[in-house]
């Protein structure tokens, strides 16, 4: 994820959900703090979404480290758990292809892709570590500052705007897009991308989202009738207190509690890629 402050209210929350879902599967789970001063990326205080031009940088700097690597934005939250890095790489990145992201549309509807048919949305990028990923991300890098990129160096879209026009330019067949779909969008099946969306609603996505991660995770499906007899029958007073939760009733902090404030703590984050160690 690239962040910046006025973000962080929504950003830290979509992190904790894609952590959970990282660690399920035992990725890495790397976090990139806001560039340092000399680092030629600071940022103007009339322009703080420039902060998106440091995405092939900072990928270049990691995925060397390892088999694939998924940037995703902070907008952005994994919403099927089951799905893995694995199975959209088998699937999609044979031969040339050694990046894969979405179509730039809202949504699966036809009418939120006007004006984008056929490009692709930066928020989501899988890479596959790979010579032609590098000359890829090393060309992402320098057109910022020469004749394929310059205009939209300070411009909307930005980075992305780039990426399009150097795929429609010499990478087609290293740069794959998928339907929105399968890995963007508001309606996505895997990831959820919440572009264009006030924070007010990507806000609430993310509460949303942890809200049934953690019911989840602290209220398992009974495993016979008699376990869940066994529940219920234990619901008295205020209500069934379960791991820190209750029905209506009042308990300690409980699993809930303790991911979030852990979450919002430490991950104040910039970068959050999701990476594969090499030989798995």
């Amino acid at each position: 994820m690239i962040n910046s402050p006025n973000i962080a209210n929504y950003a830290h929350k979509a992190a904790v959900v894609n952590y959970m879902y990282a660690s399920k599967h035992g990725y890495a789970f790397l976090v990139e703090r806001c560039p340092s001063k000399g680092s030629g990326f600071e940022l103007p205080d009339t322009n703080e979404y420039l902060m998106v031009w440091t995405k092939p940088h900072l990928v270049k700097k990691h995925l060397p480290h390892y088999d694939y690597l998924l940037y995703i934005d902070s907008d952005a939250i994994v919403v099927d758990r089951e799905k893995t890095i694995e199975e959209l790489a088998a699937a999609h990145m044979a031969g040339p292809v050694c990046m894969v992201a979405g179509r730039d549309c809202l949504s699966s509807s036809i009418d939120s892709c006007s004006g984008h048919e056929g490009e692709l949305n930066a928020g989501v990028i899988l890479f596959k570590n790979d010579p032609r990923t590098m000359d890829i991300l090393d060309a992402w890098i320098d057109a910022r500052l020469n004749k394929d990129c310059l205009k939209w160096r300070d411009e909307f879209p930005y980075e992305q705007a780039c990426i399009n026009h150097l795929r429609n330019d010499r990478f087609q067949r290293e740069i794959k897009v998928l339907p929105t779909q399968e890995m963007n969008g508001v309606d996505g099946t895997w990831i959820m991308h919440y572009m264009a969306q006030t924070e007010a609603t990507r806000d609430a996505a993310m509460v949303a989202e942890l809200r049934k991660l953690f019911e989840s995770l602290t209220s398992p499906p009974p495993s016979s009738k008699e376990e869940k007899g066994n529940r219920e029958g234990a619901r008295e007073g205020e209500g069934e207190v379960v791991e820190g939760f209750t029905d209506g009733g009042h308990s300690g902090p409980g699993l809930w509690w303790w991911v979030v404030m852990i979450g919002l703590v430490g991950v104040v984050c910039v970068a959050v890629l999701f990476s594969l160690p090499k030989g798995v």
